[in-house]
């Protein structure tokens, strides 16, 4: 393992964020109330063993599955690790990207990593979540603010 990816897995300022499609309706419902989704899946991530079932259910009721075949296809272009992580090493940008079911998961050394954009082509509906630092946004208004104060 090269020095990136050992930085990338555990290095102490690196942001880890997880990416859920959320159904359109609750979209439509928490777009404008994006804490209560957050406290929401944050409680489901903290859930005790014994209440697995019903936050299982809860979780399936919120979030579509993540479409792992057009992901892996998104970010072909990228290192694979294995056969859902992938490994970003472009300019400033230092992330392994892992596709899992419920979520994307990203590490990263980036606050909003460009390669986290390419998502928004395929689903219009991701909530990120950095649950250690309390950090979340919609990443379609994050795309329109990064955008909106780029220089052309």
């Amino acid at each position: 393992m090269n020095v990136i990816n050992y930085k990338i897995i555990n290095g102490d300022n690196m942001r880890k964020y997880y990416l859920f499609s959320i159904r359109r309706e609750f979209y439509n419902v928490y777009k404008k109330n994006s804490y209560v989704l957050y406290k929401t899946l944050e409680n489901l991530y903290n859930l005790k063993s014994e209440n697995l079932v019903y936050g299982i259910s809860l979780f399936n009721q919120i979030c579509n599955r993540i479409d792992k075949t057009n992901i892996n296809i998104l970010f072909s272009q990228y290192i694979r690790i294995n056969n859902d992580k992938y490994l970003i090493n472009e300019g400033k940008e230092e992330t392994i990207v892992t596709i899992k079911n419920p979520y994307i998961l990203y590490n990263t050394n980036m606050n909003f990593p460009d390669s986290m954009g390419r998502i928004y082509c395929l689903d219009k509906y991701i909530f990120v979540i950095d649950f250690k630092n309390e950090d979340y946004f919609w990443l379609d208004e994050h795309i329109v603010l990064k955008n909106k104060y780029t220089l052309i």
